[in-house]
């Protein structure tokens, strides 16, 4: 009875007093991104994919846009530990994390051009509709009706639907690929493998659909060459209902031009993926170099040790006091130009600023402590010469005078004697 007490007792206090968890959140990633963020740029966490999981570890983007564009000009990644997060800075798991980044990428902006695993899928599956529906059903009633030979017709006819269920065969695969990728990459470790395999399998669907526009011209050949051996108006008449294939509202060679220009983004996209990577990278580090130099730098100008002791009013100070803040200038100018923004500055030279920020901070306090101590030191009174002061001789002195007072007496005294003795 008292166990179960104590449990409605603690049931109770935790109603009353509920923990609430912190959890991470894209409001946390922007409150640590936001640090490298300038003000003509504005950054968001991509809706379609928050947090991704990679070695154990999750991760966030946040990527950087200028405002008057759609582009990103920065991609940083934020690593969660626990209900905070820092920026990641690995180079070898930023190098993973960017390529996933930049085919996901790729796989947005042939989306946007309308060339994306769907708009594939939903071409493919009208042509095989068409093809099911239209085609073979009219080509199967010449043969019933006629004795005319097809047979060219029906193999060309046969190598559109092998084109299009390969076709659809790929693209299906990509798609389950992508969507393994996009549930493994949320809830547990992302199989960078599935990615690559959703990369191949577009490659592939769309080498099956350029397969298929050439299959698309031998039955177009096929059915020419038939409509002019054909004298049977009948059958001339269904044969004229052939190879109307419709994409789009457009005729399926229309569109073949059109998906001609649009499949080179990506090979485009592959040939630059290499160097967008590295360019990533280097983009992160000076961003980080850049802003890390900004700290330390405006962090002196804010203390003001340094800039007061270069400031005219404490030159005298030095000179009085024989010291010298040539050093320190030195030091001080040479920061100042790097973090000149007329200048250009690359990542290792913001690099070593806060190093050089702080070494010249040590000179400064080692500079104000010696002023201060000379400043604040009290004037010591210099003696007299101890000749002046004649009361520490003057009882020598005049003994001296009674020793010689004496001898000249008793010198006297002396040859006087035998005088006496001789009267």
């Amino acid at each position: 009875m008292g166990g179960n007490l104590r449990l409605f007792i603690l049931a109770a206090l935790l109603l009353l007093f509920p923990v609430h968890a912190a959890e991470f959140s894209s409001e946390n990633v922007k409150e640590i991104a936001k640090v490298y963020s300038d003000q003509d740029e504005a950054f968001v966490i991509p809706s379609q994919f928050k947090s991704l999981q990679y070695n154990g570890e999750t991760f966030w983007f946040a990527y950087f846009t200028p405002q008057d564009s759609t582009s990103k000009n920065l991609v940083l990644v934020i690593r969660q530990e626990g209900n905070s997060g820092v920026l990641e800075l690995r180079e070898d798991v930023l190098k993973v994390l960017y390529a996933v980044d930049y085919d996901l990428e790729t796989l947005t902006r042939l989306k946007e051009n309308g060339i994306g695993f769907e708009d594939l899928k939903n071409v493919i599956d009208s042509l095989k509709f068409q093809i099911d529906n239209t085609e073979l059903p009219v080509i199967d009633n010449i043969k019933r009706q006629s004795t005319e030979d097809m047979t060219r017709v029906d193999d060309a006819l046969f190598g559109l639907q092998t084109s299009t269920d390969d076709a659809l065969s790929r693209i299906q695969e990509g798609m389950d690929y992508y969507e393994n990728f996009q549930a493994s990459a949320a809830i547990q470790d992302v199989i960078i493998a599935d990615l690559d395999l959703v990369m191949q399998r577009y490659t592939e669907s769309l080498d099956y659909i350029h397969a298929f526009a050439g299959k698309e011209d031998n039955y177009q050949k096929a059915l020419s060459e038939k409509r002019k051996e054909v004298t049977d108006p009948s059958v001339a008449a269904e044969l004229s209902k052939l190879g109307n294939l419709k994409v789009k509202d457009a005729v399926v060679k229309s569109y073949n031009a059109s998906l001609a220009q649009k499949r080179k983004i990506l090979p485009e996209r592959k040939a630059a993926r290499e160097k967008a990577i590295v360019d990533m990278i280097n983009s992160l580090f000076y961003r980080k170099a850049r802003k890390d130099a900004q700290t330390a730098y405006e962090g002196a100008q804010k203390a003001g040790m340094i800039e007061s002791l270069l400031s005219a009013r404490n030159e005298l100070s030095l000179k009085d006091c024989r010291l010298s803040n040539s050093d320190l200038k030195k030091r001080w100018e040479a920061i100042r130009s790097v973090m000149d923004p007329t200048q250009p500055v690359g990542a290792e030279e913001y690099g070593r600023v806060p190093e050089k920020v702080a070494q010249a901070e040590q000179v400064a306090q080692n500079l104000n402590t010696r002023l201060n101590s000379c400043l604040n030191s009290t004037p010591t009174p210099t003696p007299e010469p101890e000749g002046s002061d004649y009361r520490g001789v003057l009882g020598p002195i005049i003994l001296v005078i009674i020793v010689i007072l004496a001898a000249y007496y008793l010198n006297g005294y002396m040859k006087r004697k035998p005088e006496d003795a001789e009267e």
